[in-house]
């Protein structure tokens, strides 16, 4: 089967693995689709976060249809559309795997009917983000739920509510939804500190209430800062200058709280993260799985208006530069 892999620091290729064969608890999926990650999977690429052995099969906001099920499985079945197909490291010969979401064949793994039949077998830590979603949500709007979830689970853990100022350092699709999810709760003012201005129309149209650059202020900024920083700031870059810059925007009350990862050539300021206002928090996009899905039944979310370009696994070169040059926001590759 083919797969994007990352086969030295920078350098992808389309290779050639095996079609993974399945245990009883594991059923095989059929890869439809896999978004780009334009933090996780360019610094994976590069060998910036998680280095290792090449090559590296690449790829974790993946969605298929299930192909064929182990002996074992009863949670899902043959056509069910799921997110999250993985490969393991052995499925990868001389090499490993950071999630393999990027190739023709994937697996998921049936986590209830383990617990149910008390196996005593490792369970992945992705099975649990490993969810249906209807037919009725096509690939590339699928794909791009693994994001939005991840930022509508992120700023409901942050506590952000009515009236909380909150203040967001970046302009990546998780920034984006931290900035969307933010206003649907309330929150006011939402001021996003970007690196260019050609973002500002994307932030503003999500309800932002100001789009600033470089070393702008605003009246509002000043207002923030006067009451003793925003409520909440989060850090969406994945650098030790936006996490500085965080950190004074929080002033003397507010809290950051850091979403990027820093690459492994310019690490966290160890003194930055045990600033007592400063707070690492992960994202576990399962647990609003169904409160996603309800909103885009009603549509209040439009998966595909996050999607920038959806390009065939064949174009994974055109991706990821586009992705790194700031071309697109977020692209999706079909399989």
């Amino acid at each position: 089967m083919k797969a994007v892999l990352a086969v030295s620091p920078g350098r992808l290729t389309l290779g050639e693995l095996p079609t993974p064969e399945i245990a009883p608890y594991e059923a095989l999926v059929r890869v439809e689709a896999c978004g780009v990650c334009n933090g996780t999977d360019t610094k994976l690429v590069d060998g910036e976060f998680l280095a290792g052995p090449y090559p590296a099969a690449i790829g974790h906001e993946s969605v298929g249809r299930i192909v064929d099920v182990g002996g074992r499985v009863r949670h899902f079945g043959i056509g069910d559309r799921v997110l999250r197909p993985l490969l393991y490291d052995h499925h990868v010969s001389g090499g490993r795997s950071t999630w393999g979401g990027m190739a023709e064949y994937g697996i998921v793994i049936d986590a209830q009917a383990i617990r149910e039949d008390g196996a005593d077998l490792s369970v992945h830590w992705a099975a649990a983000k490993q969810q249906r979603v209807p037919p009725s949500i096509g690939p590339a709007e699928a794909a791009a739920l693994v994001t939005l979830k991840e930022a509508l689970h992120f700023v409901q853990t942050a506590g952000i509510g009515p009236d909380r100022a909150v203040a967001i350092v970046g302009t990546g699709p998780a920034a984006r939804g931290f900035c969307f999810f933010s206003r649907r709760l309330g929150a006011r003012p939402i001021i996003v500190f970007g690196r260019g201005e050609g973002y500002a129309s994307w932030f503003l149209r999500l309800g932002a209430d100001m789009y600033l650059t470089g070393d702008q202020s605003s009246g509002l900024v000043r207002d923030a800062l006067a009451r003793g920083g925003f409520d909440t700031v989060i850090e969406a870059v994945g650098s030790p200058e936006a996490l500085t810059r965080c950190i004074a925007l929080a002033g003397s009350k507010g809290e950051v709280l850091v979403y990027g990862i820093a690459p492994s050539s310019r690490p966290w300021d160890p003194e930055s993260l045990r600033h007592p206002r400063v707070r690492r928090m992960g994202a576990k996009e399962e647990q609003v799985h169904e409160a996603m899905l309800a909103m885009v039944a009603a549509g209040a979310v439009k998966p595909r208006e996050w999607v920038s370009h959806v390009l065939p696994v064949g174009d994974y070169a055109q991706a990821f530069e586009w992705v790194r040059t700031g071309r697109a926001s977020k692209v999706v590759l079909t399989l």
